[in-house]
């Protein structure tokens, strides 16, 4: 009789990534279009939507309201990594612009 080898969970081979923020309801971007809100968090982790690459997970305050918002737009992070830690919390404000080619794409500022 083969011996059976006990095989590694899925859980094992791939651990999830902690679920940061979890008790906060995800806002649409759409809800924050030329809104002025706080920025309390920042978290940078990997996206998988491309070797090397991350998206940004903020905890943000909008009327008065924690939520969180996940940007994966290379700008955003970049912009969001020059952010010193001793200026967190700050105030921004999400803008919807438009290419010359018509695409859509967001900016915080």
């Amino acid at each position: 009789m083969d011996e059976q080898k006990e095989l590694p969970t899925l859980s094992d081979v791939v651990p999830e990534q902690p679920e940061l923020l979890m008790e906060l309801k995800e806002i649409d971007k759409g809800n924050l279009i030329n809104q002025e809100f706080t920025v309390e968090e920042i978290y940078f982790l990997p996206s998988q939507f491309g070797e090397g690459k991350e998206f940004s997970l903020l905890k943000i305050v909008l009327n008065k309201l924690p939520h969180k918002v996940a940007f994966g737009s290379a700008a955003i992070v970049d912009k969001l990594k020059k952010v010193p830690l001793d200026k967190i919390p700050f105030t921004a404000t999400l803008r919807q612009k438009k290419s010359e080619a018509g695409r859509t794409y967001y900016v915080l500022e």
